[in-house]
Order: structure tokens, then sequence, then C-alpha cells
């Protein structure tokens, strides 16, 4: 089941980075880009740790 949750999350990752590079033109939306994604990984990573 874990697992199953972690191939999820990592679709939806790879989704958002495709996404990402389609949309992705100019370098103040990317650095945007990358501050949001931090925080992502940070509220995943509080989920992950809310579950165990």
């Amino acid at each position: 089941m874990e697992n199953c949750q972690e191939a999820i999350s990592l679709l939806e990752f790879s989704a958002n980075v495709i996404i990402f590079n389609l949309k992705c033109k100019n370098l103040s939306f990317h650095s945007s880009f990358r501050q949001n994604n931090k925080m992502a990984q940070k509220t995943r990573l509080n989920r992950y740790q809310s579950m165990y």
C-alpha cells in the first residue's frame, strides 16, 4: 500500500515537471516554481511522517 502511495506521488511529481516544462519560458516563473516545489516537498515529507 505504501509503495502504491509512493508511486502515485512520483507520478504526480513527474506530471508537474512535464507541465512545468511545457509552461516555462521565462526565468522568473522558473524561480517561483522552484520555491513552490520546495514547499510542496516539505508538505509531502510532513504527510509521510504523519503516516508512520
